[in-house]
């Protein structure tokens, strides 16, 4: 961790406009973030030395300067399951939700969602306010967003991040396929490679029983979505409230 790595025997100098994160983990498989105060963008490397778009270490690679060549050096893009601990965001729909992490942002501290719904080409959203509190505008024919939502989570996937999304390739049913999608320049859906067949792949296996089951799991890991219910709901409609039924 940290820590570990300050001492005199590693001699790491960490730069005070730079907010790294190095959780425990071990060493053959671990994810640290980096983020400069002058940069909206979060970026991570694993193990293997690859480094990626935002937090998590599964999103797109990056190129990378060289200073002493001047030259860039492309890193392979290499992906893996994502896993429960992962998630950045919880709500009430089932799965996780990508945090909007950039300061300037409109819905910095935000989390986001984009769907597809059958025979529709433009991607729809849902958001979750820091306090864990949903608004699942996209949910609406024709979906209605306050002003700024739309702009925010664009301007997120255009600096480079991606956007958890998912679709029903086989109709208007659960349980839906997830990937990431980033957006073209004319706000158009763009699923990244290998994202829903790799990054997803556990989860999109999974029985809607057992991404219930998952789900209620990272709510109590991370229990903000909850706590605002609790604090929103009438006590008699919260204690059957079965999203948060742990």
């Amino acid at each position: 961790d940290l820590s570990k790595i300050k001492e005199p025997t590693y001699g790491f100098n960490q730069n005070a406009d730079v907010a790294a994160t190095l959780p425990p983990s071990p060493r053959d498989n671990f994810c640290a973030s980096a983020k400069h105060n002058d940069s909206p963008n979060t970026f991570s490397i694993d193990s293997a030395a690859l480094i990626s778009s935002g937090s998590t270490c599964a999103g797109s690679s990056v190129t990378v300067q060289t200073a002493s060549a001047g030259g860039s050096v492309k890193t392979a893009p290499v992906r893996e399951p994502l896993k429960l601990e992962n998630w950045e965001c919880v709500s009430d729909g089932n799965g996780p939700w990508t945090k909007i992490n950039s300061p300037g942002n409109e819905l910095d501290g935000w989390c986001v969602r984009m769907f597809l719904f059958p025979g529709e080409d433009n991607p729809r959203y849902s958001f979750v306010a820091p306090d864990g509190a949903p608004y699942n505008y996209g949910n609406r024919r024709p979906p209605l967003y306050p002003d700024g939502y739309l702009a925010a989570a664009k301007q997120f996937a255009a600096e480079g991040n991606e956007i958890i999304a998912f679709d029903y390739p086989g109709g208007f049913r659960e349980p839906a396929s997830f990937y990431a999608a980033t957006l073209d320049d004319q706000g158009k859906m763009i699923e990244v490679d290998d994202s829903r067949e790799v990054t997803f792949s556990e989860w999109n296996s999974k029985s809607l029983e057992e991404r219930k089951e998952l789900t209620s799991k990272a709510r109590k890991q991370d229990s903000t979505f909850c706590d605002h219910q609790r604090r929103t709901l009438p006590p008699a409609f919260f204690a059957n409230y079965e999203p948060c039924q742990f």
